[in-house]
């Protein structure tokens, strides 16, 4: 069955090739409320475990969206959800171009507070150095 791509392999393990784990639509429903409150309060987002807590999401499914890299964690209790990421990440890369940005320089550009500037530059710059 493998050979005739009925199933697909992985070491020791079989799989449907379209056997991806996915959401029921209630949960995803929910988990895209979460993306969008997340990503609408733009460089200052509430905590995803208490919006997504209050959206009815299990903590262990919201550890899950970090693990899939849906959810960027950046700091404990700060999430972005990943197109939110990749946006923050552009505009670090455009104040980095014209010089190594601040923690100042970031607060004020994202207009956030410095808790949330100081973990946005610190991720930024792992991710940057990270191969």
């Amino acid at each position: 069955m493998v050979a005739a791509g009925t199933l697909l392999r992985s070491g020791h393990r079989v799989q449907l090739p379209d056997g991806a784990p996915s959401l029921d639509p209630i949960m995803r429903e929910r988990v895209d409320q979460l993306l969008a409150v997340l990503s609408a309060e733009g460089a200052t987002p509430p905590a995803a475990d208490s919006v997504g807590a209050r959206l009815g999401i299990p903590p262990a499914l919201i550890d899950q969206l970090r693990a899939a890299g849906e959810l960027i964690s950046v700091a404990p209790r700060i999430d972005y959800p990943r197109a939110a990421w990749l946006e923050i990440s552009h505009r670090l890369d455009l104040l980095a171009a014209a010089g190594a940005p601040s923690v100042r320089r970031v607060r004020d550009d994202l207009g956030t507070a410095r808790r949330h500037a100081e973990a946005i530059l610190r991720h930024w710059n792992r991710s940057r150095t990270s191969p």
